[in-house]
C-alpha cells in the first residue's frame, strides 16, 4: 500500500495490532513525540530515531495516512533516475517538476523550514496527496524531522567523478548555445588565476555533498563534515553509485520498490566532445579540496552496508510475523 489522506487511523490499524509509539503520537496527536535532529544527538540516537521513523512510515502506509519518502538530490548523483524510479513504483510526486522537487512556499519546505512541528503540519496540509518528493537545491538548512512518518533517501558518488560529470554537463550546454565552455579550472575555481572565494573551490563546488547534508556555507570544514556525518545516520537508504548493484537493494528492502534490470539502472554519461581536456594538476587540486566530501563518501560506503544488514534482518522478522512490507 502507499500513503494517503483518506481517514484518521485507529490504534489497531497497523498489522492488526498496536501501531508503533511514534506512529500513534504523530498520526493521532499531531506532532507529539516529534524530534528534530540537532548536533548534540549521539549518532546511535539518530539511528534509533531513524528506525522509529521507518516504523511510523510503515504503519502510516498500512493505515493509508500521510507519509513521505524524501530524496536529498545531490547534483549528478542519480537524482533524476531516483525520481523516475519512484514514479515507476506508481508513487505520487509533485506535479510539473521534472525532478520531483517540492514546490511551495520556501518557509514550508523540508530543508528550509526551521521549526519541525510547523513543517510537519505544512506537509500534512499541502503534501497529503504526495508520496515522494525531492530536495534538490536547498539542502538540509532547516529542521530534519525524526520519529515521524518520513523516510530519507540519498545517493552519493565519488566526489571528483561527480564534479567532472557536472563540468561536462555544463560544458555541453555551453557548446549547444554556441558559447565557449569553461575549462575545468574556470568551472571549479573561477576565472582568475588564483583560488575561488570558497578557499580553493567556488562556493557552488565546495564539498557539495557535505554542504547539502549539513546546511553549512562555504568554506566547508570539520564542523560541517561532522554535522553531515551525523545527519546521514537519519537516512534509511544511502546509495553509492560506484557500488550500485550492492547498495540499490536497500530501495527494495526498506521501501518495497521493484528495481529495474541492471542495464536500466541509471543514466549513462555522454562523451565530452568539444570540451578542453582536464589538466592533471587541476584535477589533483580539486581532489585535495574535496577532502571533506571524500570522508563523507567513505562514511556512506560503510553506512550503506550496515543498513543492508539491518534491513535484511528486519524483513526476515516481519515476514516471520506476517507483516507486509
Amino acid at each position: 500500500p502507499r500513503c494517503g489522506a483518506h481517514r484518521a487511523p485507529s490504534v489497531g490499524d497497523a498489522r492488526g495490532g498496536v501501531m508503533p509509539g511514534a506512529a500513534v503520537a504523530w498520526l493521532l496527536a499531531g506532532v507529539t513525540g516529534l524530534v528534530a535532529w540537532n548536533a548534540s544527538l549521539p549518532e546511535a540516537e539518530v539511528s534509533r530515531l531513524r528506525r522509529e521513523s521507518e516504523a511510523a512510515w510503515r504503519a502510516a502506509r498500512v493505515a493509508r495516512a500521510p507519509c513521505w519518502v524524501v530524496l536529498l538530490h545531490i547534483h549528478k548523483a542519480a537524482g533524476t533516475t531516483l525520481c523516475q524510479l519512484a514514479q515507476r513504483q506508481r508513487l505520487r510526486v509533485p506535479r510539473a517538476s521534472p525532478n520531483c522537487n517540492h514546490r511551495g512556499p520556501r518557509s514550508d519546505r523540508l530543508g528550509v523550514a526551521k521549526d519541525a512541528a510547523r513543517l510537519m503540519e505544512a506537509l500534512r496540509r499541502r503534501m497529503a496527496a504526495v508520496d515522494f518528493f525531492a530536495n534538490e537545491f536547498e539542502g538540509l538548512r532547516g529542521a530534519l524531522p525524526l520519529a515521524a512518518p518520513v523516510v530519507y533517501v540519498t545517493a552519493l558518488r565519488d566526489p571528483l567523478a561527480r564534479v567532472l560529470s557536472n563540468w561536462r554537463f555544463t560544458g555541453r550546454r555551453s557548446i549547444l548555445r554556441g558559447e565557449r565552455p569553461d575549462t575545468l579550472w574556470e568551472y571549479a575555481m573561477g576565472p582568475g588565476p588564483g583560488p575561488g572565494p570558497g578557499g580553493v573551490l567556488l562556493p557552488d563546488r565546495d564539498n557539495l555533498e557535505v554542504k547539502r547534508l549539513s546546511g553549512a556555507d562555504s568554506p566547508i570544514g570539520e564542523g560541517a563534515y561532522l554535522a553531515a556525518r551525523s545527519r546521514l545516520r537519519a537516512f534509511s537508504v544511502v546509495l553509492v553509485l560506484e557500488e550500485w548493484p550492492v547498495t540499490a537493494p536497500l530501495l527494495e528492502l526498506k521501501l518495497g520498490w521493484r528495481l529495474p534490470a541492471e542495464g536500466e539502472r541509471r543514466n549513462r554519461g555522454r562523451p565530452a566532445e568539444g570540451l578542453p581536456a582536464p589538466n592533471a594538476s587541476t584535477v589533483a587540486a580539486i581532489r585535495a579540496a574535496l577532502r571533506w566530501s571524500f570522508l563523507l563518501y567513505e562514511d556512506a560506503r560503510g553506512l550503506s552496508r550496515l543498513l543492508l544488514e539491518e534491513a535484511r534482518a528486519e524483513v526476515g522478522k516481519r515476514e516471520e510475523g506476517g507483516e507486509a512490507r
